[in-house]
């Protein structure tokens, strides 16, 4: 009877596996046949003007992709199509994507933006993984957290790494009070606001 009853949960096991295997295929299938955007400044226009004008605001077109220093898009739809753009833009200074859909993956895409001074970001699919990507933008000097992101005292180390980093402000405080006293040992000269939590 054991015997039968552990054949049987194999077997509905393996059929579990069978059937996830087959919607993960059928998946690919989908993905795979969907062209991705061409990366032009003529669809960068296009895709911001589209988050600008569906929250009622005006947008005024990039006309020249060097001249163009950042912004902010902030409270939107943002994505992580929308970071795939940023290889066109190689002077950004300041951007803001607070409480917007981008995640590690788009965050990534923004270590080629080695002029980067000065990032906003928070989203739940923000975790230390950005942290790790951030720490390879070697002339940021201003970092804040939103309360939406999703680190911890695992991005501690990749924050001791930003060497430039004069400021870190975090929106919600997500570090305990050990790993803050770690992070002030490392750089005692980083300003860290933690707003109305004292550590």
């Amino acid at each position: 009877m054991i015997t039968q009853k552990i054949t049987i949960s194999i077997l509905l096991i393996g059929a579990i596996f069978a059937c996830e295997a087959k919607e993960n295929q059928e998946m690919k299938g989908k993905t795979s046949t969907q062209k991705p955007v061409e990366i032009t400044l003529e669809n960068a226009n296009s895709y911001f003007r589209k988050l600008t004008e569906k929250d009622g605001g005006k947008y005024d077109p990039i006309v020249n992709a060097d001249a163009w220093e950042g912004g902010g898009y902030e409270d939107t739809d943002f994505d992580d199509e929308g970071m795939r753009f940023f290889s066109l833009f190689k002077n950004i200074l300041i951007f803001h994507l607070e409480r917007t859909k981008v995640t590690d993956n788009g965050i990534k895409l923004l270590i080629q933006n080695q002029k980067l001074k000065s990032l906003n970001i928070g989203s739940k699919g923000i975790t230390n993984k950005s942290c790790e990507y951030l720490s390879q933008l070697e002339n940021l000097e201003y970092l804040h957290f939103s309360s939406e992101a999703s680190i911890d005292d695992g991005c501690i180390d990749s924050i001791i790494k930003m060497k430039k980093l004069k400021e870190l402000s975090l929106g919600f405080v997500p570090f305990t009070r050990p790993g803050v006293e770690r992070l002030r040992k490392a750089r005692p000269n980083l300003s860290i606001d933690l707003g109305d939590v004292e550590y």
